[in-house]
């Protein structure tokens, strides 16, 4: 074809570019760890876009490389394959640039594909109410002012109790259906001088007759002895109805019985735990206690604040104190959306009622002024994700990807064209086809749109896996779960160099009905 030998790329454009995406992703890493310290925030964050412009930069420099193989990769090839690849190799600068642009967009969309999915992947420790139960309970909270002579201050008091009278009959009302069952509650009372969690005040020396504070379990001992530190003020206690509500089979049931204590984890994986500490936070009580716990996989929780069951014998063991703090309605359906409605509403109404809190009619002992209480209900059930799904993620990326390639490719055959005149009068005069020159255009977006997704991947997939291996999440066992997106990589390496060739042929062909090709008198002269 009268085509000149093109020389070879510089090893030393592929070397630097090498070393730009390791020095990029060595910054993204330093960028992720720096910014779990808590400090120079905007620093890390200009760390972190110089990481990821010196990776892309680099991916750049590797895409001429990476176009130069389709040189030898056009003999294999007959057609307007074979045309389509060797003139794509010849003009490696223009290609080169399509490839870094293309594969930019699609590093984009398969990054934040694996982190939605790993996102997704982070559940194993949530559970979520089931769609058939709703738990309701009042929530009390009340302010302790305490005289100078003790400090001064004011100590908060938490409690819980179950809705009745009018806001019970409204429950019932929302869901006619339910099964009502009271949900009791054991925790640890005050006894003494003591404290809440989390203060310094302290309780005065009469204050017997106050409710227990948010003491209880404050550590979760786990495989090997480590100890997590977590707040639990209360344990929920295995009624019968509680367990046939979280469906526990006989085994596990006869298992709870014996140990007196168990903890609920989400079926397929979870934080296992051994044992607790509870702490009394009273000095008649031994402060810290070690309780052993089974554990029991379950696939929907009761949406109480506490994934920790106990027997009401091993609650009376431990002097811990049980009372009913919520209500249970278990539903035979699902909740419609008209229910979960309702139910909100009445939630919004109850708090609008108790709104700014009322003086209660008991006085603790010993203090001048009287306690204020501050009451709310807490609806808990299962609502249904209203946000997009990893799936819709997925193909709204690929969607994005594909208008950009769309974009940048057809940009790039229009330069070719308006270049490569000649070549065309060329076969045209050698009696070649009109639909040949259309396959040469979809054969030519085929190969820049696929170059482009092959080399995203690990543009794309390497910064995630230097995120997941730097970030250590206390919340959950080990680190950030790395998944690969393997339907983002089908998409873009097969789906849309595909859809990108079709639309290419399609316009070239249309473009030559419209404009037919005619031979140029330089062919002649």
């Amino acid at each position: 074809a009268g085509g000149r030998p093109v020389p070879p790329v510089p090893r030393r454009l592929v070397v630097w570019g090498v070393a730009a995406v390791v020095g990029g992703l060595a910054l993204l890493g330093i960028a992720v760890v720096g910014s779990t310290s808590g400090s120079s925030g905007q620093l890390w964050a200009f760390v972190a876009i110089v990481g990821g412009v010196s990776e892309l930069l680099g991916a750049c420099a590797i895409a001429p490389a990476l176009v130069a193989r389709l040189e030898p990769l056009a003999r294999r090839l007959q057609g307007s394959w074979r045309m389509a690849a060797r003139g794509l190799a010849r003009h490696r600068t223009r290609t080169g640039a399509v490839v870094g642009a293309v594969c930019a967009t699609a590093g984009l969309a398969i990054a934040a594909s694996a982190l939605v999915q790993g996102a997704e992947a982070r559940e194993p420790d949530h559970l979520e109410p089931s769609p058939q139960t709703v738990v309701v309970s009042m929530s009390v909270q009340t302010e302790v002012p305490l005289p100078a002579e003790q400090g001064g201050g004011t100590v908060f008091v938490d409690r819980h109790e179950p809705p009745s009278g009018e806001l019970l009959a409204s429950l019932e009302d929302a869901v006619p259906a339910a099964e009502v069952t009271v949900l009791r509650e054991a925790r640890a009372p005050v006894t003494g001088r003591s404290a809440p969690a989390g203060w310094d005040v302290p309780m005065p020396a009469d204050a017997v007759g106050v409710p227990g504070p948010n003491a209880g379990v404050t550590g979760l001992i786990g495989p090997g002895g480590a100890v997590q530190y977590h707040s639990y003020s209360t344990l929920l206690v295995a009624d019968d109805e509680v367990l046939d509500a979280l469906e526990l089979s006989e085994a596990e049931r006869d298992a709870l019985a014996e140990v007196g204590a168990a903890q609920l984890v989400r079926s397929g994986g979870g934080r296992q735990i051994t044992a607790v500490q509870w702490d009394h936070l009273a000095p008649t009580v031994t402060p810290s206690r070690e309780l052993p716990m089974v554990t029991v996989e379950v696939a929907h929780s009761l949406g109480q604040p506490t994934d920790l069951l106990v027997t009401e014998a091993n609650a009376r063991e431990l002097d811990l104190e049980v009372r009913p703090a919520a209500l249970l309605l278990r539903s035979p359906e699902p909740l419609t959306a008209r229910q979960r409605d309702l139910l909100d509403d009445i939630q919004y109404e109850a708090g609008e009622l108790t709104a700014g809190g009322a003086v209660t009619s008991a006085t603790v002992p010993g203090q001048a002024s009287t306690p204020v209480e501050h009451r709310w209900l807490s609806v808990s059930m299962h609502r249904p994700s209203s946000g997009p799904t990893p799936l819709q993620v997925e193909l709204g990326l690929t969607a994005l990807a594909l208008v950009f390639c769309l974009f940048v490719v057809g940009t790039s055959l229009a330069l070719a064209a308006a270049e490569s005149k000649d070549e065309r009068d060329v076969l045209t005069v050698a009696g070649a086809p009109p639909g040949l020159l259309a396959r040469m255009a979809g054969a030519r977006a085929w190969l820049l749109a696929g170059l482009g997704g092959v080399l995203a991947v690990p543009v794309g997939f390497l910064p995630v896996v230097v995120f997941t291996r730097a970030v250590e999440d206390d919340s959950y066992v080990g680190q950030y779960p790395l998944v690969f997106p393997l339907r983002t990589v089908l998409l873009l390496v097969l789906v849309v160099p595909t859809v990108v060739a079709l639309v290419a042929a399609a316009t070239s062909a249309a473009a030559q009905r419209l404009r037919p090709v005619r031979v140029s008198t330089a062919v002649f002269e």
